[in-house]
């Protein structure tokens, strides 16, 4: 199935998350000043960033999860679980 959103990796870099080529756009930002909005911290929208970036891993580790639980596998292998908890200190700035 081809993805119909840019693909990963992305990168959080400060309040934006990017694509780690220059010739695709950026994929978003956090800022709140861009929509007219207060009230975060530069730590609360940072963190909000690295979630974001994440985000093509952790949908990747979950359907990885999915299709191994559907084929009747109840223990996932180690590389997988790897790829999984990756994704989740990627999304989390390395806590688990």
């Amino acid at each position: 199935m081809r993805a119909r959103h840019t693909p990963g990796p992305w990168i959080a870099v400060g309040r934006w998350v990017e694509h780690p080529r220059d010739d695709i756009p950026d994929i978003c930002t956090t800022d709140p000043a861009a929509l007219d909005q207060d009230g975060r911290s530069d730590a609360e929208c940072c963190a909000n960033a690295r979630l974001i970036a994440a985000a093509p891993e952790l949908l990747k580790a979950l359907r990885e999860i999915v299709a191994s639980a559907d084929r009747g596998q109840a223990f996932f292998s180690t590389f997988l679980l790897l790829d999984a908890r990756a994704a989740i200190a990627k999304a989390t700035g390395g806590r688990l």
